[in-house]
């Protein structure tokens, strides 16, 4: 949900960069 209202907003590079936070999120790094 949040990717797609911030995509919208933002562009690529947001979205890009939730993704990556997303991952990183999910391998317990942050």
């Amino acid at each position: 949900v949040e990717l797609g209202r911030r995509r919208t907003v933002g562009g690529q590079e947001d979205m890009i960069e939730d993704l990556a936070l997303d991952m990183a999120r999910q391998q317990g790094k942050l």
